[in-house]
């Protein structure tokens, strides 16, 4: 049940740790500075990011004022969410509860949406912070109505995912010089799905910042994962590039980079300053030298495998790497990558004979019966 739920409504929840980590690169950080500032969970789920928010805002709060009505009218008015399950629904109001009572704030009437945030317009330019971790579903999983996705920018580019119109919403929820902060794949980057977001981020220069997760994955969800920094501020050239570093659970700064660097034929690239300037060199050059390679695999037998051939059934052209050279290798496989039975490749004569002549080394020893797929 639970893969389901996340395959139709990208349910994934975020960690507490990244929840803290997210919304101290956002800038919503314990201090008097968040007192009095919109902040919204488009996707609030159970309320992992919302909890956190909370127990900022009160703590921000009580430093300086015990007037816990004052508290609890503040937290109705400030602190927004949105969910459209139900039963997720029910749960978030009842862990906020629990957050706030913990600075004796009781009653609070929240302003937590039960509803479908695609469809919900009464925060639009109204917000300081926007936060989450967007549900992460490919459009033809959706549940909802497929009308409701298509009516955004940003879902017009190749098979949309559902996060990339919640980057739209988010940002059109944004009054000016506020912030938007998600974690999210980093597909967006260079897919042809997330063109039209990048086009638009190239035009108002919103995107200040970036965390690259690389290879730590937060998530039971195999993707590689990005934190994004949005803010809606003017003649912006500036993108602060940092990378999580999993060893101490800290983000990291490595660089500050230009739209100009970062772009590399209208997709988005991510590294220091000078691996940018080599990765742009190769990927500019019009050398007939590159080639695109569809598939890579290594053979225990080179020369067996690979070379000049007596027989072109079942070879596949291929490219070796440590010579340069075009080549043919056998391929004695079917479109799906499973072995062809040893019958069908013993109908040609030569391939039969090939195989024969080099049994002894392919089978190192082992017993023919008991490796039917020796080959």
């Amino acid at each position: 049940m639970g893969s389901l739920r996340i395959k139709h409504s990208g349910q994934v929840f975020t960690p507490d740790y990244l929840v803290a980590d997210i919304l101290d690169f956002c800038g919503y950080v314990e201090s008097p500075r968040i007192l009095g500032k919109h902040i919204i969970d488009n996707s609030c789920g159970e309320g992992a990011f919302l909890c956190e928010i909370v127990g900022r805002y009160c703590r921000a709060f009580r430093a300086g004022n015990d007037d816990i009505a004052l508290l609890k009218d503040e937290l109705q008015t400030y602190i927004h969410g949105i969910e459209i399950d139900a039963g997720t629904y029910e749960r978030c109001i009842e862990n906020l509860n629990l957050v706030a009572l913990k600075f004796g704030v009781t009653d609070v009437d929240w302003d937590i949406i039960e509803g479908n945030a695609l469809k919900i317009k009464i925060y639009d330019g109204a917000m300081d912070f926007v936060v989450g971790n967007p549900p992460y579903v490919r459009v033809h999983n959706l549940e909802t109505d497929y009308t409701d996705v298509k009516q955004f920018t940003f879902a017009n580019g190749g098979m949309t995912d559902l996060f990339l119109v919640f980057f739209e919403l988010g940002l059109r929820m944004l009054s000016a010089g506020g912030r938007l902060c998600y974690i999210t794949p980093s597909s967006w980057l260079n897919s042809l799905a997330g063109e039209n977001m990048r086009r638009e981020i190239v035009l108002r220069k919103y995107l200040t910042g970036v965390v690259d997760m690389g290879h730590f994955q937060p998530f039971k969800a195999t993707t590689y994962t990005l934190i994004s920094r949005f803010e809606k501020v003017e003649d912006n050239d500036r993108i602060d590039y940092n990378v999580y570093d999993e060893r101490v659970g800290k983000i990291r700064h490595i660089d500050t980079l230009s739209y100009d660097e970062i772009q590399i034929n209208r997709k988005f690239y991510l590294s220091g300053k000078k691996e940018l300037e080599l990765l742009k060199r190769i990927r500019l050059s019009a050398s007939d030298s590159y080639v695109r390679v569809k598939n890579g695999f290594a053979t225990l037998f080179d020369d067996v495998f690979i070379g000049e051939l007596p027989f072109m059934e079942y070879t596949i052209p291929v490219l070796k790497a440590s010579t340069g050279k075009w080549s043919r290798a056998f391929f004695p496989y079917d479109e799906k990558g499973s072995p062809l039975a040893y019958e069908l490749l013993s109908e040609s004569e030569s391939v039969c004979r090939y195989l024969e002549d080099h049994a002894e080394r392919l089978l190192k020893g082992r017993k023919r019966s008991e490796t039917p797929d020796w080959f």
